[in-house]
């Protein structure tokens, strides 16, 4: 019955997917093309809108949703345990999902996601609007609405999977292998420093993007501890951060759509160390052991570096779940 309400679930998803010029971002090239594919295999509608449209909604916004807006900040702010932004720019950023929100009302949408890279191109982020989707996303995700960074599709079925299973509210990152010569470009990626504390860095694989939630652990439990931090050096796009190191030996399970839709990566890791919490921009994330390093990045090449994940092993519930959505299960 748990997997039957998942499927049901997904099949009752429509995704509000804001365009510009383009519906695949040039960010993720891995996502599926075939969106009809999905419609028909497993029941998911799909609106678009252009960015300016999502613009437009943004320079309307009215005084009652400011008004929501401003005690989402309030909470925010006071329930943190360190914030390095104010009021003013957090609040930029909670208005934007309160128009996000209050846009998937108006066309009955229950997911959404952009593509960030495109419009970060316009300029219109940072010259008018002063923020980022990241905490747009984190929210969204902590209420059980499915949403994903740029305009990742396969990314986003993933999370909406993770949700109707586990009712957690996951986090979704860059995901790739830790070579191991320490003077290789690839050795520190994208800016994540190798944590000391990784004596063995053997099967070490990174994760991190600034969309960690609060709720990672349970949408209905309490709120985990976080920070504050902007995605930008200039101190606007606000981030919710979490450290990793307070769950160093958990064991999660990462999840991602294949680019033909017909099958799902399923993989099984334990954390190790956590990393980027006080950095901006995307790089917030951890460290973590898998089974078989060259067993995953094989199968990773087939599927993308976007993973959504979750605390717990659900290794096995998404196997019979492939079976009920008709999907074909990778593991690692």
């Amino acid at each position: 019955m748990p997997l039957l309400r998942v499927k049901k679930a997904i099949r009752n998803t429509k995704v509000l997917i804001v365009l510009k010029k383009e519906i695949i971002s040039k960010g993720v090239l891995s996502t599926i093309t075939d969106l009809e594919k999905l419609k028909v295999k497993l029941g998911v509608n799909f609106i678009y809108i252009n960015a300016e449209e999502l613009f437009d909604e943004v320079r309307a916004i009215t005084t009652e949703q400011k008004r929501r807006a401003e005690v989402i900040t309030d909470e925010l702010i006071n329930n943190a345990e360190k914030n390095t932004m104010t009021k003013e720019n957090i609040q930029k950023s909670v208005e934007f999902y309160i128009v996000i929100r209050d846009v998937l009302e108006k066309y009955e949408c229950n997911a959404f996601t952009m593509p960030c890279f495109e419009v970060c191109a316009t300029r219109f982020f940072n010259d008018e609007f002063n923020v980022t989707p990241c905490l747009a996303h984190s929210l969204l995700k902590e209420e059980g609405i499915p949403s994903a960074c740029e305009a990742d599709i396969n990314a986003l079925m993933a999370i909406n999977i993770l949700i109707n299973l586990t009712r957690k509210a996951p986090h979704m990152g860059n995901t790739h292998p830790l070579a191991h010569e320490e003077k290789t470009d690839q050795s520190t990626p994208s800016g994540l420093e190798i944590i000391p504390e990784i004596q063995d860095k053997e099967n070490i694989v990174s994760t991190w993007h600034a969309v960690p939630t609060r709720k990672m652990k349970g949408i209905d439990k309490d709120f985990m501890p976080y920070n504050i931090q902007s995605f930008t050096q200039s101190g606007w796009g606000a981030t919710i951060r979490y450290d990793y190191n307070r769950d160093k030996g958990e064991v999660i399970t990462l999840l991602r759509l294949h680019p033909t839709g017909e099958k799902i990566f399923a993989v099984k890791g334990e954390i190790v160390a956590g990393a980027g919490l006080d950095t901006v921009g995307c790089p917030t994330g951890f460290y973590w052991r898998v089974a078989d390093v060259k067993d995953f990045f094989k199968k990773q090449l087939d599927f993308g570096h976007h993973y959504a994940w979750v605390y717990g092993d659900y290794i096995e519930q998404l196997k019979d779940l492939g079976e009920v959505l008709g999907l074909e299960v990778v593991t690692a």
